[in-house]
Order: C-alpha cells, then structure tokens, then sequence
C-alpha cells in the first residue's frame, strides 16, 4: 500500500512539476473539457468564462457600469485560437481575430496604412490590455466560443466557424424568438453576439430584451473587449443601430439551434 502510494504520489509530482515549467517558459497547456453537457448551457458557460475564470456571469471588472472580461481568456487555448483564426472559410471583416491597432499598431497591423489582420503571435499582450481582457472582432469572438465549447458552428458542414453574414441570413429566425444560448447578428453591420439570458417578452410573449456577451461592443467600436451587456427593442446601450434588438436575426445554423436549453 505505501509503495502504491508513493508511486501515485511521484506521478502527481512529475505532472505538477511538468506543468509548472510549461509556465515558467510561457507554454500554454491546453487542457480545457467542455463545461456542459447540453449544448446551449455549454455555450453560455464557455461565454461566462470568457469574462473570469470562475463561469458565473460575472467579474471583478466594469467598465461604464458594464461587466467586462477581467482576464486574458484567448491565450488560455492557443489551439483553438489557432485553429479558429487559420479557418479557410472566406469571412468579412467582423470575423478577423483584431482589426484595430487600439494598444500597439505593430501588434495588430501588419501594415499601418491598410488594416489587415495581423497574424500576430503576442497573445499575452493583447488578450489583457489596459486592465480589461479581449477577444478580437465580435464574429471571430461567437466562432471562438463556439469552438470551445464544443458546439459546432453549423448545421451542414460541421465546420468550427460562421458563414459570411449574407449565409447566415438565409438561415435566420426573428430576434422575438431568441433563446439561451443563440447567437444573434446584423446582416447590415455585421455585429454578432451571443445571448446569455432573456431579459423580457411583451404580452404575447415575443422577446423584447436580451442579455449578451460579445466582444468590441462596450467601450466603442475597435476596444475588442470582452462584455456583457443588454440589447432591447425599448432599451439603448449607446448610440447606433447595434444597441437596438429589433436589428438583429437569429441565427438558425448552429448544430444545437432545435435543442432545448437544460441545466447539465
């Protein structure tokens, strides 16, 4: 029994001792199991996770009264970053992982003069800037969360990323009837975020207003900070037509879209 003991004893010591010098020399262990069993809970919670470690909903940051990420959620799964941002499907703008050179125009530029995706490296300057976490343009954020939470994008091809907005809206129900868990956009400007709750519903039981997470919302457009926040057709988070429900379409393609929410 000691010998058995000792035995399971070195091998947690090795493990423990083989993860702590792949921080020392800046490896990121990829170890991430998803955090639900059903679908839409999985989605959520992988999007509660994105704003702190602890996926309840909340953290220790705000910023203008709103809950914001407060830590660096996209270097703790550099493959599914990688995998994520190296997709081959053709993806507007929206879907880069950043676009804006908001803290170091060499980091997220490739050329100052033209605003490309820079295929930057440096996931720990920008993933955590300026005390706030981040998470790129807000398609490439729902394609992210998406893919580690395990839920495929779409229904057809089963690939980890969403299509080009035109795509999405052939394949789009109204904003009245968003559930936990959707993904919702605007064709137009081609803003995407994921719902996290259902806020309110008229009389006849249309939704009305919705809480989301999303990135490169709050703080205005080109912060790409990680938030959660209200969308309503009677409320305005800022000025624009992002801030108003009734902008936005349902997006019916994701593989879980006819399941029902559950709490394991």
């Amino acid at each position: 029994m000691l010998k058995q003991f000792l035995h399971k004893g070195m091998r947690g010591f090795a493990i423990s001792l083989l993860l702590a010098i792949a921080m020392v020399v800046g490896v990121v262990v990829s170890s991430e199991a998803r955090l639900a069993g059903n679908s839409r809970y999985a989605v959520v919670l992988e999007a509660y996770y994105a704003l702190n470690p602890g996926h309840y909903g909340f953290s220790s940051k705000l910023y203008n009264g709103w809950t914001v990420s407060d830590w660096n959620y996209i270097i703790t799964d550099t493959n599914a970053y990688e995998k994520v941002r190296n997709s081959i499907y053709p993806k507007p703008n929206a879907s880069y992982p950043t676009l804006w050179p908001v803290a170091d125009r060499n980091l997220f530029y490739d050329n100052w003069a033209t605003p490309l995706p820079a295929n930057y490296a440096n996931l720990n300057r920008y993933g955590f800037y300026g005390g706030y976490g981040r998470g790129g343009q807000c398609k490439f954020f729902a394609d992210l969360i998406l893919f580690r939470s395990g839920a495929a994008a779409r229904r057809d091809d089963n690939t980890h990323v969403l299509p080009t907005y035109s795509d999405m809206s052939r394949s789009a129900t109204s904003y009245k009837k968003a559930r936990v868990g959707d993904i919702i956009f605007i064709p137009s400007n081609g803003h995407t975020a994921i719902v996290v709750a259902i806020l309110a519903r008229d009389s006849s039981g249309n939704v009305t207003e919705v809480d989301v997470i999303d990135s490169n919302f709050i703080g205005t457009d080109g912060n790409e900070m990680i938030a959660r926040h209200r969308i309503g057709v009677n409320y305005a988070e800022s000025v624009g037509s992002t801030s108003k429900l009734q902008n936005y379409y349902v997006y019916t393609g994701v593989s879980y879209y006819n399941d029902a929410f559950g709490y394991w």
